[in-house]
């Protein structure tokens, strides 16, 4: 929306217009967890995630959002385990400015294919309100995956 620093700055192309009236829906379900992937993440930790009764977890991934695929490391069986649990899957990525594109190398590709929502380029904070706005609307994956992927509020750009 701009930028915070002497002066204050708000872009006007990310202001958006709209003909509705705002409303206002203050609830948050916070349980949920942001998990940030390294060289060497150990995929058991998604299962304690779950284990603890998370509602929703933001992968922060590589560049646009590539996940260890392959071998042990590989987080796609409990990416498929979390989607059967109901537990929405958000792939982010660790850039200050950067975009989540699952379609951009295999190793994000097959995360989208096991159902993981991309965060497009949401910033971190943003993924972690909207997820948890989501939440408390609807238990659906499909609609979650939908308000996720829906600029609402000029937090998605592209």
């Amino acid at each position: 929306m701009g930028e915070l620093g002497r002066p204050t700055v708000l872009h006007e192309w990310r202001k958006k217009r709209r003909k509705r009236t705002l409303s206002f829906q203050p609830n948050f379900d916070s349980n949920i967890s942001v998990l940030k992937i390294f060289p060497g993440f150990d995929p058991e930790i998604i299962d304690k995630v779950m284990e603890r009764g998370a509602r929703g977890i933001i992968i922060e991934g590589f560049g646009p959002g590539n996940v260890p695929s392959q071998d042990e490391y590989s987080i796609i069986p409990k990416i498929e385990k979390a989607i059967k649990k109901n537990i929405p899957i958000v792939i982010a990525n660790q850039m200050e400015r950067g975009t989540t594109n699952l379609n951009a190398y295999e190793a994000g590709f097959v995360s989208a294919k096991a159902g993981a929502i991309s965060s497009k380029d949401m910033t971190s904070e943003a993924t972690v309100a909207k997820l948890m706005w989501a939440l408390t609307k609807t238990g659906n994956m499909r609609e979650i995956k939908e308000i996720i992927e829906k600029d609402l509020a000029g937090e998605i750009e592209s």
